[in-house]
């Protein structure tokens, strides 16, 4: 699993856990990061233990995200054992923690969600992060419900989202899919759902997520009582895709989407743009004035 964080000292990528063919036979439990800035990579677990420090049993089709200068790892597999723990590495102490233990035994009635992979998460106001679908080997997880982890309170929250959901035009209403090997992307209250895997084939559909939150007293809310639905956006993909990446470019309102696999079992390299809000006039120009400035050409 990947994931770009930016510290003090400068920009990494890190990179968590993960299998190769055939899956789950070898599998990884190392923390590497890879410095941007002196293009070398970095352990940053390698002064731990295993027989006296905490560190967590590798995994891969987990999902990973940042809070504050937390690493939070969700669920993800060992080969079998499909898995709902959540475990944070602190990047300023340099230790691990296990913040929720994994449950075997799942009820239905309770906010915990069921272990899985091929999930991915986002965070909301530095607090919350959003587990959206995935799935085991056996079955897919609805993307209609929508769990919470609080890394405050560190429990799960469940989140039901509207029934009616519905395209952008309103003209046509949808169900969310049952999907898994999808991309995530948040833009402020709204998270996109991108491509993935819907039964037995590949999607190039685009989900939007709308959290609502200005019906809610403050910040500190309980995610229980989100008034949130899905809207399909009318929108789609260049061509069906799943196992890709997406992200986020705040400064122009784009979200780019990367690489992925096809139902052929064909890989590729193709980068997406798709805004999803109209950059300001100078925000433009000074996109264009840099891409001037790259080509060499007299700019002032």
């Amino acid at each position: 699993m990947i994931y770009i964080y930016n510290l003090s000292l400068g920009k990494y990528i890190i990179v968590h856990g993960g299998s190769k063919l055939p899956f789950g036979t070898t599998i990884q439990q190392n923390l590497h990061a890879f410095d941007t800035e002196l293009s070398c990579w970095i352990k940053l677990d390698n002064h731990l233990d295993e027989k006296e420090d905490f560190i967590p049993e590798g995994v891969y089709g987990h999902s990973m995200v940042v809070v504050k200068d937390f690493l939070y790892i969700i669920g993800g597999t060992a080969g079998t054992q499909f898995f709902n723990s959540v475990h944070r590495f602190d990047l300023v102490e340099k230790k691990w923690e296990k913040v929720f233990e994994h449950i075997v035994m799942f009820n239905e009635e309770n906010n915990v969600p069921i272990g899985r992979y091929r999930h991915e998460c986002v965070t909301y106001m530095d607090r919350w992060i959003f587990m959206i679908a995935g799935g085991t080997s056996r079955e897919v997880f609805s993307s209609r419900r929508v769990f919470v982890y609080d890394t405050v309170l560190k429990n799960w929250i469940q989140v039901q989202t509207n029934k009616v959901q519905q395209d952008e035009l309103n003209i046509r209403q949808f169900q969310p899919p049952e999907v898994r090997c999808h991309s995530l992307a948040i833009d402020g209250a709204n998270i996109y759902m991108i491509g993935g895997f819907i039964g037995t084939k590949s999607s190039d559909s685009i989900w939007k997520l709308n959290i609502n939150p200005e019906n809610l007293p403050g910040k500190l809310y309980n995610p229980k009582k989100l008034d949130i639905y899905w809207v399909k956006v009318r929108h789609n993909l260049p061509k069906a895709i799943f196992f890709h990446d997406s992200v986020f470019d705040a400064e122009y309102g784009e979200i780019f989407v990367f690489g992925g696999n096809s139902d052929t079992g064909k890989r590729n390299n193709m980068l997406s743009r798709f805004r999803v809000q109209p950059a300001t006039l100078e925000k433009i120009s000074k996109k264009a004035r840099d891409r001037i400035c790259e080509k060499k050409i007299t700019c002032f």
